[in-house]
């Protein structure tokens, strides 16, 4: 504060402040611990493709919204702006919580938990173990759903147009859980000769209940 009573800001040190806060409570693509229904503690996030699910800060609006507020020269509360945002945050600053769905791509087995209990579980097929097809391992959200949507690709010189009844959006790239009519068995080692080409496929019946049943913005966690 000058002479004038005039408000300067010192525009590092409040890059340095923003970044700072950023990197103590962003959770975007960070690995967090998780513990798996099978026992295991494991560390998901920072997957090959972009996550769908965290928090992220957008720095920018943040840094704006402090500028501000300290040539306004009041005492206030500045929230924080977020480009993307969690459903929860605990005492750990991690941003799981208790409700989500878990897919074990070893086991290839899913189970959907709300308020910390099982009220779904299923075999699965998940992506073909090659490079190009696996389903990818991370930390997600489902971010928008469909009925009875054609699923058309192309991949590895192969096209497709498949019909579903269920579709739940998983990854920004159209990674999904859907029902699969071609398939009459999931589980076991089905992926490794006969997997999708990234989705995770579930029984009919499962689909239609996890359709009607998970909020959007449910964390999906695939290890």
């Amino acid at each position: 504060i000058d002479d004038n009573s005039e408000v300067d800001v010192d525009w590092d040190k409040l890059d340095k402040y923003v970044e700072e806060l950023a990197k103590k409570y962003n959770t975007y693509d960070t690995l967090r611990n998780f513990k798996t229904s099978t026992g295991q503690t494991v560390q998901v996030g920072q997957s090959a493709v972009r996550d769908t699910y965290g928090f992220l800060m957008d720095q920018t609006q943040t840094w704006n919204n402090i500028y501000h507020a300290i040539l306004d020269g009041e005492t206030t509360t500045v929230d924080a702006v977020w480009e993307m945002s969690g459903r929860t945050r605990d005492k750990d600053n991690t941003d799981i919580g208790n409700t989500y769905i878990e897919v074990s791509i070893d086991n290839q087995y899913l189970w959907y938990y709300v308020d910390g209990e099982v009220i779904l579980e299923t075999d699965v097929v998940t992506g073909m173990a090659t490079p190009s097809r696996s389903t990818p391992r991370g930390v997600y959200g489902i971010w928008s759903r469909a009925q009875n949507v054609n699923l058309v690709g192309e991949m590895d010189g192969e096209t497709w147009d498949s019909h579903v009844d269920y579709w739940l959006s998983v990854t920004w790239n159209e990674v999904g859980i859907h029902n699969a009519p071609w398939r009459s068995a999931y589980g076991g080692d089905i992926y490794l000769y006969n997997g999708s080409h990234g989705c995770i496929n579930v029984p009919y019946s499962k689909a239609e209940f996890l359709y009607y049943n998970v909020d959007l913005g449910t964390p999906v966690i695939g290890y």
